[in-house]
């Protein structure tokens, strides 16, 4: 099979896949921010103003 079959074959699966990537790190944070919000913590993400 020439090299250029392949390249129509594999982009679906590789922008399939980089795809379900990006949408499961999108909602791990939004599950995380969900959480910070339920349990009272800082929504500003100001992690340094521990003085």
């Amino acid at each position: 099979m020439a090299w250029w079959m392949w390249v129509l074959i594999g982009w679906p699966a590789v922008a399939f896949g980089a795809a379900v990537v990006v949408g499961r790190a999108i909602r791990m944070a939004e599950r995380r921010e969900h959480r910070r919000r339920r349990t009272g913590e800082d929504v500003d993400d100001a992690d340094w103003d521990v003085a």
